[in-house]
């Protein structure tokens, strides 16, 4: 008799252990931040090549922004996640969070879209650089510049001090992580002109895998040891 009170009483607290550690899960539980429908206006490419070769870049269909937003001054960095481009220059996508009226905020958005990028500083992502191993850079036409960034020519783009606005995007002006370059080939003979390769001498590969921080007034580059 003595044994089944123990076992009832054991049971008892048991039951009242559960009870309590469900109130506590249902109290503690974070609540998640509502996402905010939000805009990004990305300006066209500013390039890194030579001043008055007119070359310039266009965004097409189905290109995304990786979008992050931080307290201005601060290293807390928020992944807004994909931006998808709607027309013209504009990126529609959700904030992590509701910002704050009062305050400025540093914006930074990436192309190529990635979903392994998880912040702007490079510890927690990676781009390519050139085409891989094996591969060639493709082209459409002589005179095509759509997409000449493709998947394997980053871009970015910081805004700092930019103080909320409930109705108006936040602007960001887009620059080339990497070189463009443009090849010119002169024949000077009658003969017709096959040019079969183009090599590039240096101390820095041209292709390869690449963490970047593009958080400071010039983009710092990581070898991932990938080449």
């Amino acid at each position: 008799m003595i044994m089944k009170k123990y076992f009832r009483a054991l049971g008892l607290m048991v039951a009242a252990a559960f009870t309590l550690t469900n109130c506590a899960e249902q109290i503690d539980a974070p609540v998640e931040s509502a996402k905010v429908p939000f805009e990004i206006i990305a300006s066209t490419v500013e390039t890194k090549t030579a001043a008055g070769d007119n070359l310039s870049t266009v965004w097409t269909e189905g290109d995304a922004l990786n979008v992050f937003h931080v307290f201005s001054g601060q290293a807390d960095y928020q992944n807004d996640g994909k931006f998808e481009l709607t027309g013209d220059n504009t990126f529609k996508g959700e904030l992590s969070g509701a910002l704050d009226e009062e305050t400025s905020y540093n914006w930074y958005a990436f192309y190529p879209y990635t979903s392994y990028m998880t912040d702007p500083i490079g510890t927690n992502g990676y781009m390519p650089v050139g085409s891989k191993k094996g591969a060639s850079q493709v082209q459409k036409g002589n005179d095509s510049m759509a997409h000449i960034a493709g998947e394997n020519y980053p871009l970015a783009g910081v805004s700092e001090d930019v103080e909320y606005f409930q109705e108006d995007p936040i602007e960001i002006n887009m620059s080339h992580l990497s070189s463009l370059l443009e090849v010119v080939v002169t024949n000077t003979t009658s003969e017709d002109l096959v040019v079969e390769s183009v090599s590039f001498t240096g101390t820095e590969p041209i292709i390869g895998t690449y963490y970047i921080d593009f958080t400071g007034e010039s983009p710092v580059f990581k070898s991932s040891g990938e080449g």
